[in-house]
């Protein structure tokens, strides 16, 4: 199992190409999920170091979770710093996204793009999520699986389910806390790394009111938006997601290069 130790507990991962000239793409999972919800196209892209981790308490990475968005961007600046990465596009999905807009407002590892999926500047949570995530997961779990997603396989429903019920109650209510008391709004200004902020027009999570008003007060931050999609885009629309973020590497890659490259 490939894991690496951080703040003294055994973190997953999985990567490809490590070896890879080209620039390296860090994917974030979202609430109550793991790495295993980035299907293989897009964390197996050609030339490029791909790398997903479990955020801790998600996964195969150990427990305790953390209950703000902040901690958890601690934890992945520790994990950056620690795996000597650098020039990074962060690939976030929902809280994975919030995580990521910290890191580059926060400035402290070399962030260089954000593709961020089911992504707000605000993330509240309903009160009958967060007491349900401590008295009835296995509904929260349901109702993600069964309202999450627009166009979805039920594999893919029944493995979104399987990822919130194995995620556990307390590391569960922990993250839906940890959204419900972010908040960016004001410092969204200042986040100035190119940006593409992919939503589905039918997100019953994250609506897409949230997401144009997080690309519009970015300074350098684009949308894409997808129709009658819902949270879970990479898992709904795998090859658009794909050609949306090769798309975005190489444009602002090429932009990046000096004269003459």
């Amino acid at each position: 199992m490939p894991t690496i130790e951080i703040e003294e507990r055994d973190v997953f991962i999985t990567q490809a190409n490590d070896r890879a000239p080209g620039p390296t793409i860090l994917y974030i999972h979202g609430a109550a999920s793991s790495s295993a919800v980035w299907p293989p196209p897009l964390t197996h892209l050609p030339a490029i170091h791909c790398v997903a981790l479990d955020l801790p308490g998600h996964g195969a990475s150990l427990p305790p979770g953390r209950r703000s968005v902040e901690q958890y961007a601690h934890f992945v600046e520790d994990f950056i710093i620690a795996q000597a990465l650098s020039g990074i596009t962060i690939v976030g999905h929902s809280m994975g996204s919030a995580i990521a807009l910290s890191l580059a407002r926060r400035a402290v590892v070399d962030v260089r793009g954000l593709f961020l999926l089911g992504a707000a500047a605000r993330m509240p949570v309903s009160e009958a999520i967060l007491k349900g995530s401590v008295n009835s997961l296995s509904d929260v779990a349901s109702w993600i699986a069964d309202n999450a997603l627009i166009e979805a396989t039920p594999a893919q429903r029944d493995a979104v389910r399987r990822q919130v019920t194995q995620t556990g109650e307390t590391t569960t209510f922990g993250d839906f806390l940890a959204c419900n008391r972010f908040d960016l709004r004001a410092q969204v200004a200042s986040i100035l790394v190119p940006a593409l902020i992919v939503a589905g027009t039918l997100d019953q999570m994250t609506p897409l009111r949230f997401s144009e008003s997080l690309a519009a007060g970015l300074p350098h931050g684009r949308l894409a938006t997808l129709e009658g999609c819902g949270h879970f885009s990479m898992l709904e629309r795998t090859e658009v997601v794909k050609e949306l973020l090769i798309d975005f590497i190489t444009h602002f890659d090429s932009a990046s290069a000096p004269p003459g490259q």
